[in-house]
């Protein structure tokens, strides 16, 4: 009726704007799990980059203190304590990097 009474076809969906809540409820659900999985691409990868940081922050503090395990293990350090000593150096080092940042 609306279509003849203003002169368009009627079966022309676009001539007519309507609201349609259920579909733009699936346009926002879309954005925000697009949002959802670019955000988790975002943290996962946030967290191996930071992981590979303290990878490396071990490794060289390992590589530069080679002499003093060695002075270490001379006078009958346990193993078990000497790494011990470098992870929580490791975590103290990390919680205080978070910290500044």
């Amino acid at each position: 009726m609306l279509g003849r009474r203003h002169d368009f076809d009627p079966e022309d969906r676009g001539a007519l704007w309507a609201w349609d809540t259920i579909e733009e409820a699936r346009m926002v659900s879309t954005i925000y799990d697009s949002m959802q999985v670019f955000l988790t691409f975002v943290a996962v990868t946030t967290l191996a980059l930071g992981g590979v940081g303290v990878m490396n922050i071990m490794l060289v503090s390992v590589a530069e203190r080679t002499r003093e395990i060695g002075v270490k293990r001379r006078r009958r350090g346990k193993r078990h304590r000497i790494l011990m000593e470098f992870f929580l150096e490791a975590i103290v080092l990390t919680f205080v990097s978070g910290l500044a940042a």
